[in-house]
């Protein structure tokens, strides 16, 4: 049974009062914004990071002259031209020549190579052994975690420029013996830093539904622990790449390094040391693109970093 006031105003209501509303055509529908995956997300934080991506510009820059450079003048790297002896940045020598009458521009990217290659080499040697060290101390623990981390406190106690010292008086100075002692010490940061982030995860429930399921523990590490941590992974490796090249500069300037006529950014400023009052040019443009290369990686690992921090907010 309806209420009174109800059945009272049944009836009551004209429709000539009601009229529907046609839709206009400037009407805009306001959807849900769509959600990115986190590998999305990641790209997006660093696509909008633009200090990130002119570094990385830079790089795509550093890297195609390094490549394409030596080949773009007509002047070797290596040959002696007294008669060039000294010359400022002109047409035919568009970085000068340096005391020798070698092509600056042909050195400094020659140098180029060999400073990217060193530092790609021993981050990339870095990255295995170290993954592999700090997977196997994070997950084992116990004697595995305590005999490995003992080994890697001692090698990190060692001074690095004497294990460059022993290494270069049994095998030589040259590029292959610096990307050698920098890994001796080079992976234990890496090693570190996973070891943290495993022991970090170890725990967690697709871990241990792996482990019930029969899962052998390097299984376990390469296939579910690792790529869960490839954030720090990345970071590290990109940050650590700058310091490889730094190194091989510091090495090279010593005479520990690449050994003359190989050009090298650390040779050719130790060769400027002398003269670069007079001809500042000679020091100018290794040390220039010595200093640029390190501070494009390091700007570029800094937006790495914040790109996979899931605490960061673009």
């Amino acid at each position: 049974m309806q209420p009174a006031n109800v059945e009272s105003h049944k009836g009551s209501i004209d429709p000539s009062k009601f009229a529907k509303l046609e839709k206009k055509s400037n009407d805009v529908v306001e959807s849900a914004p769509k959600s990115r995956s986190a590998g999305q997300e990641i790209l997006y934080r660093l696509y909008t990071n633009s200090w990130a991506m002119v570094s990385l510009g830079i790089l795509v820059v550093i890297v195609f002259f390094a490549i394409f450079g030596p080949h773009m003048t007509a002047h070797n790297y290596y040959s002696n031209n007294l008669d060039a002896q000294n010359q400022g940045p002109s047409g035919d020598h568009w970085f000068g020549t340096d005391s020798l009458g070698r092509d600056i521009w042909a050195r400094a990217w020659k140098g180029a190579q060999i400073s990217l290659t060193i530092g790609l080499v021993a981050a990339l040697a870095d990255l295995l052994i170290g993954v592999l060290m700090g997977g196997m101390m994070g997950y084992f623990g116990g004697k595995v975690d305590e005999i490995l981390n003992r080994f890697s406190e001692v090698l990190y106690a060692i001074p690095y420029l004497l294990v460059v010292i022993l290494v270069s008086v049994v095998l030589g100075s040259n590029m292959w013996t610096i990307i050698l002692a920098m890994t001796i010490t080079g992976w234990i940061n890496m090693s570190w830093i996973v070891r943290g982030q495993i022991m970090q995860l170890k725990n967690q429930e697709y871990v241990l539904a792996a482990r019930s399921m029969g899962a052998g523990g390097f299984h376990i590490v390469l296939r579910h622990l690792i790529p869960n941590s490839l954030g720090p992974i990345i970071v590290t490796l990109t940050l650590s790449v700058p310091s490889a090249i730094f190194a091989e500069a510091f090495l090279s300037f010593l005479g520990l390094g690449v050994q003359s006529p190989a050009a090298s950014w650390g040779v050719m400023i130790n060769d400027a040391m002398e003269t670069w009052k007079y001809y500042p040019w000679q020091l100018l443009f290794p040390a220039g693109l010595l200093t640029i290369t390190m501070l494009a990686f390091n700007v570029f690992g800094d937006g790495l970093r914040d790109a996979f921090d899931p605490k960061m907010k673009v």
